[in-house]
């Protein structure tokens, strides 16, 4: 499967800037400071929907997954493609924080689906359409709703939303929260501070 890689790093003081630009990305945005996942999010979007290539799809993904199920990015496209047009999906998350109301499983010869009231962020495969008419709004150095946003459009939409079961993912920042949960108490009370942006 051929893909262009498009990132953004927020600021990185580890070296990973450096790393990034040894790498050969299509496009890459090395902000000196931390723009937040929604701001960083639509600076991407804009990237890949202004760079004149027609994409059949776009997966946004987090920095910190681990995929579970080889090909994981081929798998999640097949899923997609055999759903049809109509849906946003993301490969099963283990040990997402807040499970979403599920409307009801579905199998197919390939896959396991599970429609949901709502889809995380960590790893999203959409047709470029989606993003069309719809960018975040929210600002801060967190999601701070990013989630929310993308899930609320495409109940407007009637877009589904679905887990891709068979296809599997590891999402560090779930786990983070899990062991420990008084540090992201304190952090999910500095989200309500504004980020300067």
């Amino acid at each position: 499967m051929a893909y262009d890689h498009y990132v953004m790093d927020n600021g990185s003081v580890d070296g990973t800037n450096k790393w990034l630009a040894g790498q050969g990305l299509h496009y890459l945005n090395l902000s000196l400071d931390n723009k937040g996942q929604c701001i960083s999010s639509n600076m991407l979007i804009d990237a890949i929907l202004n760079s004149g290539i027609s994409y059949d799809y776009i997966v946004r993904l987090d920095n910190d997954i681990t995929p579970k199920t080889d090909n994981f990015l081929a798998r999640s496209i097949e899923a997609q493609q055999e759903l049809g047009k109509g849906c946003v999906l993301s490969p099963d998350i283990i040990g997402l924080n807040h499970k979403p109301k599920s409307f009801g499983n579905h199998a197919t010869v390939h896959f396991k689906y599970d429609f949901v009231e709502a889809l995380g962020g960590a790893c999203r495969v959409t047709l470029p359409s989606v993003w069309d008419e719809f960018r975040f709004t929210t600002h801060g150095p967190l999601a701070l709703g990013e989630a929310q946003q993308i899930s609320v459009y495409c109940h407007a939409e009637n877009l589904p939303m679905v887990y891709v079961k068979d296809v599997v993912i590891e999402h560090i920042t779930d786990k983070h929260f899990r062991d420990n949960p008084e540090y992201f108490k304190r952090r999910r009370m500095e989200e309500f501070v504004p980020y300067g942006l």
